[in-house]
């Protein structure tokens, strides 16, 4: 039985959305929360909980101005992959779209949720391109980072060097969504509604940029965007490599993480934190 697929745009048609339009938010869907809502999994660094699915499930139907919903690129072309690319995204469609169709609005365009995924096995020129978009989005006066404990992103590169001031949050590295609602409180009475919000918060980030857009904040899902960029500067697409002081979920490893090890970096990192919800 042929199912009717959802719209997908490309990687660089989504960034170049977020680069041009301002306003606009965007959170984004990997396989991983796929099988969350699907199979009702238990992942790494996320213990299942309904609510949080549910939230998933609303942020699916793709009924909201100014906020872009991110399917894998699995769902946009298959025929760009490799070999081994396409025998993993199809086994997963196969598997997880007859169950995932029913929350998705076949009448919309979805966004590529793999804008933050540019390194790993893919050409120089490719992810070149794709960071060069991403100077152009990390860019205004405040900046507002709510992130895992040691993901640390944007420590010791230049990925943040656009905004004029950045503030931290740090939340738990596993099961952050026990914290969500402490958090969305804090940033409502604390935080301009002008401030850029980026989450790197694995799957507790889809329910955080969900809340904090409906609020009126602008809010991108970052994901792992800073390793992937760790990864360009240091040439490694095709390896996943460690990353010094950075909790780096994909290698062995790499969730056990220390102090940064340049510690002029660390100590700018440190003094950029405002919160803690540990």
């Amino acid at each position: 039985m042929a199912f009717k697929m959802p719209k997908v745009e490309s990687v660089f048609e989504t960034l170049e959305q977020l680069s041009t339009n301002n306003k606009l938010s965007i959170v984004r869907f990997g396989d991983g929360e796929i099988l969350y809502i699907n199979d009702k999994l238990n992942l790494p660094f996320q213990k299942y909980e309904e609510q949080l699915a549910d939230c998933f499930k609303e942020i699916f139907s793709n009924k909201h101005n100014n906020l872009l919903v991110g399917l894998p690129v699995g769902y946009h072309d298959l025929s760009l992959m490799s070999k081994e690319g396409q025998i993993f995204w199809r086994s997963q469609i196969v598997w997880n779209y007859p169950r995932l169709k029913k929350y998705l609005n076949l009448e919309t365009n979805y966004a590529n949720a793999s804008v933050t995924r540019l390194t790993y096995g893919f050409e120089n020129e490719y992810t070149s391109k794709g960071f060069e978009y991403w100077k152009k989005i990390l860019i205004g006066n405040n900046a507002l980072i709510i992130e895992g404990e040691k993901t640390r992103f944007g420590v010791g590169n230049d990925l943040l060097n656009n905004f004029n001031t950045i503030q931290r949050i740090i939340a738990p590295k596993h099961d952050a969504f026990d914290k969500c609602d402490e958090i969305l409180l804090y940033v409502k009475n604390t935080i301009n509604i002008n401030q850029t919000i980026l989450i790197a918060l694995g799957p507790a980030a889809k329910y955080l940029s969900f809340k904090l857009f409906k609020e009126g904040y602008r809010v991108i899902d970052i994901g792992n965007l800073d390793i992937e960029y760790e990864w360009y500067i240091r040439g490694a697409s095709k390896e996943r490599i460690l990353i010094p002081g950075k909790y780096t979920s994909e290698v062995k490893g790499g969730r056990e993480i220390g102090d940064y090890p340049n510690q002029n970096a660390f100590e700018k990192y440190k003094s950029e934190i405002i919160a803690k919800f540990l």
